[in-house]
């Protein structure tokens, strides 16, 4: 039990301490919850991260196909 307990405090200590995560101070089911709310925004983030660079990209092709009077280029 001593060991678990170790170790679960090293991965703490290495992640960054986040103590509504930490199952002995708020309880698991609070832990839970707060560990699946960080996730979601951590990962709600990286998609926009990505929707943003898909829209660089987007524009970047848009703007190379414009021909010189400004209008967009049909194919």
């Amino acid at each position: 039990m001593l060991d678990r307990i170790e170790e679960e405090e090293q991965r703490n200590r290495a992640a960054g301490s986040r103590p509504l995560e930490d199952p002995y101070l708020v309880g698991e089911a609070a832990a839970a919850q707060a560990r699946r709310e960080r996730l979601a925004r951590e990962n709600g983030d990286e998609i926009l991260i990505r929707e943003d660079r898909r829209w660089d990209f987007f524009l970047n092709e848009l703007s190379s196909r414009r021909p010189r009077g400004g209008r967009l280029a049909l194919r």
